[in-house]
């Protein structure tokens, strides 16, 4: 079934959403495969970085890169390296980590979306609990946040 008013992205994606009025908002997605690979490499994110993946989003904001450790993701042999973050995003989204977050960076907007899956025997493993069950909701005018709370 197509539908009118759903696009596919590529991982990861940089989109430009609300412009009519205005220049839009920036809105950079990333599933944030690199993250754990991040949190282990990085000594001050070991701690809460599973649990409040806000720290990791704010250290690859500033590297500017998604994959900043070797062996975070796969190499592609392209001429762009997409994992670069070229422009600064009004709104950074990533999930990840099963990990509700809800901050500010600069003026960057922060969102980790939660699951709906069940623990999983990684998350059991590192000791990590999920956030399941959360909707966050951006008022793009504004870019007040609204978390709905499903469970």
């Amino acid at each position: 079934m197509i539908f009118k008013n759903l696009h596919l992205t590529q991982n990861p994606s940089n989109i430009r959403i609300h412009g009519i009025d205005t220049g839009g908002i920036n809105v950079l997605m990333y599933h944030g495969y690199s993250f754990t690979s991040i949190i282990d490499a990085v000594p001050e994110l070991r701690r809460l970085g599973m649990s409040e993946p806000q720290h990791v989003m704010k250290d690859v904001l500033r590297r500017r890169h998604l994959a900043p450790t070797y062996g975070a993701t796969v190499v592609n042999p392209l001429e762009i390296d997409p994992l670069v973050i070229r422009t600064v995003p009004d709104i950074f989204h990533t999930g990840d980590l099963h990990s509700h977050a809800v901050d500010k960076y600069k003026s960057t907007t922060l969102v980790s979306s939660s699951t709906f899956q069940g623990q999983t025997s990684f998350m059991d493993r590192v000791g990590h609990k999920a956030t399941p069950g959360k909707i966050t909701c951006v008022e793009l005018d504004t870019r007040r946040v609204i978390v709905k709370d499903f469970l």
